[in-house]
């Protein structure tokens, strides 16, 4: 009678194992195309106890690996940079290129004979000059030069408003990307207490939630890149980049990310609070490197730096000339920004010095000569001509753009990679799966069997002693 009732006692829970594997196949089966899920097992150990009983602890065991962890997390935090890296320029050269050269891919040449944007704007300008030297007096010549310089004009200012969008858009990405960063910082602290609270109750009852945090991690890395470090009871704590890198997750407790402003408004960095403490934020990796005002700052300041240097040039240059004809400066303004036009109309352009008699041309033949004038960066605010100048603003943007272009498809290649690995090791295989369900099924419909067996057994012997 004992051996029975230990046999049944070791039925029931073969039983119970049986069906947890079989949960637990289940569970691997609907994550097969999770990336961020490692495979499960369930692990039992059996014990002898009184009645010739054996007793079985079982526990789900995640076949997650922190090194291959660490290495999709680092790739990912690569990908995040290129990818907005690829961003940033697509949007430049985008902008750069329909502003200067009139379309996307347009070359000098083309924009010069078509006259667009503003490279053929400034051909076109240089070309009504040029046409009025030769007809001083001619009222179809000077509406010319005056529409032409209208033209320039605004072109000039719809470049310097066109980066202006393209910073707005910037910061957008910026807030909206910090507010991600401090969803998942809450997320993962909340993940880490309740992995520690189920930690505490049965290990291995957490690998669900261990999962869930690596994946908000992963997500976490594409913005930003920062060190992580697994505490004995389960949860991680999460250190900004650097050697002395402040802490920004501890348990369930999480700091947060926020921008900094100069007093105008403008977005001047990133700062990292925990704990009370504030320190400044300088990630090395992820879209949050990229978007880092400091960053796009520069990148932008630079390029409008140089819009900036092509106007004053040409209103320096413009006005230095003109100014022999005694009607004092043809244009106003100090950048692409505030450009504007001086002259009245048409019929009060003048084409000849105040030294010489009407219908002279010196003051027309010197503005078209700037045309192909060649100015030196060392004395002058360009280098090389007009035209070549602002071509070259478009063509660096367009070459930084097929560099991000380039990196992006080579990281992306190598996330992929180290992605293959760990799902080699740790990933769901369907045929695997499949092969353990059909076992455990098999292995529970035996224990069953037995179960049945075992109760007959029971029923018949009680009701004999029953007689």
């Amino acid at each position: 009678m004992a051996g029975l009732m230990g046999d049944l006692v070791n039925s029931t829970q073969a039983l119970s194992n049986h069906a947890s594997s079989l949960n637990t196949i289940g569970r691997n089966l609907s994550n097969v195309n999770n990336s961020s899920y490692a495979r499960q097992t369930v692990q039992t150990e059996s014990y002898a106890g009184p009645g010739g009983a054996y007793y079985t602890r079982s526990q789900i065991i995640s076949s997650r690996d922190a090194v291959l962890d660490r290495q999709v997390t680092n790739e990912v935090s690569a990908t995040g940079a290129a990818a907005q890296n690829y961003q940033l320029y697509y949007q430049l050269n985008n902008v750069m290129s329909e502003q200067l050269n009139g379309s996307i891919g347009a070359s000098l040449s083309t924009a010069q004979a078509e006259g667009t944007g503003i490279t053929g704007g400034l051909s076109s300008f240089f070309n009504s000059w040029s046409a009025l030297s030769a007809s001083p007096q001619n009222y179809g010549a000077q509406s010319s030069v005056y529409s032409s310089a209208e033209e320039l004009v605004t072109r000039l200012n719809s470049a310097s408003e066109s980066l202006d969008k393209v910073q707005e858009s910037l910061d957008a990405s910026l807030e909206s990307q910090v507010s991600q960063v401090n969803a998942l910082l809450e997320k993962i602290a909340t993940l880490n207490s309740n992995i520690v609270r189920m930690e505490a109750r049965q290990s291995g009852s957490a690998s669900s939630l261990k999962d869930d945090r690596q994946a908000a991690m992963e997500e976490l890395a594409s913005l930003m890149d920062f060190s992580s470090t697994s505490e004995e009871d389960g949860s991680i704590t999460i250190k900004l980049p650097g050697a002395d890198g402040q802490t920004i997750v501890s348990n369930g407790t999480f700091g947060s990310i926020s921008i900094s402003k100069d007093g105008d408004g403008n977005n001047t960095g990133l700062v990292a609070s925990f704990g009370g403490a504030n320190t400044t934020l300088s990630p090395n990796s992820g879209s949050l490197s990229v978007l880092d005002p400091v960053n796009t700052s520069a990148i932008i300041g630079s390029l409008r730096g140089e819009l900036n240097a092509l106007a004053s040039q040409l209103i320096t240059s413009v006005n230095a000339a003109y100014q022999q004809s005694g009607q004092g400066d043809f244009f106003s303004g100090s950048g692409a920004g505030d450009i504007s036009l001086l002259v009245a109309n048409a019929s009060s352009i003048v084409a000849n010095s105040s030294t010489e008699a009407e219908g002279g041309n010196s003051v027309a033949s010197a503005i078209s000569a700037l045309s192909t004038q060649s100015f030196s960066s060392g004395s002058d605010q360009i280098g090389g001509t007009f035209t070549s100048f602002a071509a070259a603003i478009a063509t660096d943007v367009a070459s930084n753009l097929s560099r991000a272009t380039s990196t992006l498809e080579t990281q992306e290649q190598m996330e992929n990679l180290v992605r293959e690995n760990r799902d080699n090791l740790t990933g769901v295989s369907t045929e695997e799966e499949m092969s353990s369900l059909l076992r455990a099924q098999n292995a529970y419909q035996a224990s069953a069997r037995v179960m049945s067996i075992i109760n007959s057994l029971l029923e018949l012997v009680t009701t004999r002693l029953g007689n």
